[in-house]
């Protein structure tokens, strides 16, 4: 099975065993960096996914804040896999890899492949290593933001019941959900907190992205004095 390599935390929903790369930025040897590089972008299409018009792939921002698009179409070789946007990280802000991969590169002769169906593959062997080798002046950051998140997502939700409220208003009648005793609203068998509880469930999860938006655009000046 392939080992994966390349995978971040870009949601404050991720679990926390995902490190961002920022905590593993580093210094390289030139040459291996070079070499580790032009490996990273050299893989080419399979003839199959070129055939069958593969190659789905969705965008994000750089993660250091630094505003370059990158994709995320994987690649692979006969050990590897990886996404696109690796290349990037390594190349523009040192974040550095396994010295297994290191050394893989340096004595291969193979040609990587560029392919959304790459087969199953191991995310542990990264994991692992992350936890190893990651600077951890992130984690508290994190947790913060989390708790602010959170503290959004309750505060809008305030927000929203209210005006809905305001907008249907309020029977004399109970709300039906169980262990609930709010008035239901105006002709509806449930109260405002409940109907929003149950069918705003992407309010949380925007809360949440646009905390881990004051992570990823930061400068990387101020990522390195973190680390």
């Amino acid at each position: 099975m392939r080992k994966n390599i390349g995978i971040w935390l870009h949601n404050l929903n991720d679990d926390d065993v995902r490190a961002l790369p920022q905590e593993l930025v580093g210094d390289w040897e030139p040459n291996e960096k070079t070499a580790v590089v032009k490996y990273l972008n050299s893989s080419k299409p399979s003839m199959d996914d070129l055939f069958h018009g593969h190659q789905l792939q969705w965008f994000h921002i750089c993660l250091f804040g630094c505003g370059t698009r990158l994709g995320s179409a994987r690649s692979f070789d006969s050990s590897w896999t990886w996404r696109s946007d690796l290349s990037h990280y390594v190349e523009h802000h040192d974040v550095t890899l396994p010295q297994e991969f290191i050394r893989h590169v340096m004595q291969s002769r193979e040609q990587a492949v560029l392919s959304d169906r790459s087969g199953r593959s191991d995310h542990s062997f990264w994991i692992d290593w992350c936890q190893e080798n990651r600077s951890h002046a992130f984690e508290t950051r994190i947790r913060e933001l989390r708790e602010e998140a959170e503290a959004l997502y309750l505060k809008e939700r305030t927000i929203r019941i209210k005006a809905m409220e305001a907008s249907v208003g309020l029977s004399h009648a109970t709300c039906m959900y169980r262990c609930c005793d709010q008035s239901a609203l105006k002709d509806r068998a449930f109260c405002a907190g409940c109907e929003e509880k149950y069918s705003g469930t992407g309010h949380r999860a925007s809360a949440y992205s646009r905390k881990f938006q004051e992570i990823s655009k930061k400068p990387r000046k101020r990522f390195l004095e973190l680390v």
